[in-house]
C-alpha cells in the first residue's frame, strides 16, 4: 500500500479519465516519494502503479476514429467509461459535449454518435 503517515506531508496527483499509451518496454508512470496518485477511469496499457482492474481502470487499447481527432470508435472501451467529477467540465477538447450518452467517456474527447443509422452524414 502505498499511503502516508498522518505525519508525512504529500501532494495528490488525480489521474482521471486519461489514455496512458504503451510507448515502450518500462514501466509509464513514476512519483517521486512524496506524490500519492488517485487514478481513476484510465486505459492504460503498461503501468505497474495505476490499479488496473479497479477503480474503472482498464488494460486495453483506446481503439480510436482516426489518429488525429483521438476521437473514440464506436467499439472503443474508453465509451462511457469515465469518471465525472467537478473537474471534469462540460465541454470536451473538441468542443462537444463532455457527456453525450449519459457517462462521460475515457479521454480528451467524447464519442459522437452518428446522425443516422447507415453513417451518411
Amino acid at each position: 500500500d502505498y499511503w502516508p503517515s498522518l505525519a508525512t506531508a504529500r501532494n495528490v496527483l488525480y489521474v482521471h479519465n486519461n489514455i496512458v499509451g504503451d510507448n515502450g518496454p518500462a514501466e509509464q508512470v513514476r512519483l517521486a516519494d512524496n506524490v500519492l496518485a488517485e487514478f481513476r477511469s484510465n486505459l492504460v496499457q503498461r503501468c505497474g502503479i495505476c490499479g488496473v482492474g479497479s477503480n474503472g481502470n482498464l488494460a486495453a487499447a483506446p481503439q480510436f476514429e482516426d489518429a488525429l481527432s483521438l476521437r473514440p470508435a464506436a467499439g472503443s472501451p474508453a465509451r462511457n467509461a469515465g469518471f465525472a467529477s467537478a473537474w471534469t467540465g462540460t465541454l470536451d477538447y473538441a468542443g462537444s459535449p463532455r457527456v453525450l450518452e449519459g457517462t462521460v467517456d475515457i479521454g480528451a474527447v467524447e464519442y459522437v454518435p452518428p446522425l443516422f443509422a447507415n453513417g451518411f452524414e
